[in-house]
């Protein structure tokens, strides 16, 4: 079990999605069967999820977390400097992660 933050990424639009998890792997699991159902909470990733495939999404852990109370601090720190890094058109949807 490797807690963290992770990054979904879709590879067409560029847009991403940035969440935090205390086993990384069985989050990644958890949103590929609620997408494939079709019954994400997230609607933007769901709707991005149906339009482009499931071949166009990438999932990345971005950084292990040990210390569990930190997990959220580290993943605003995730969003704030992926959001830095995009543009503004991109920044707008930022949203789409757990701010």
């Amino acid at each position: 079990m490797v807690a963290g933050i992770y990054k979904i990424t879709n590879l067409i639009t560029n847009l991403f999605y940035i969440g935090h998890a205390k086993d990384i792997e069985l989050r990644w699991k958890s949103h590929e069967s609620t997408l494939n159902r079709n019954i994400h909470d997230n609607s933007y990733l769901q709707a991005a999820w149906n339009k482009y495939g499931a071949e166009n999404f990438e999932f990345v852990a971005i950084e292990g977390v040990e210390d569990l109370d930190k997990l959220i601090e580290r993943e605003q720190f995730w969003i704030k400097h992926y959001a830095k890094k995009e543009s503004s058109a991109t920044r707008v949807h930022t949203r789409f992660t757990h701010l």
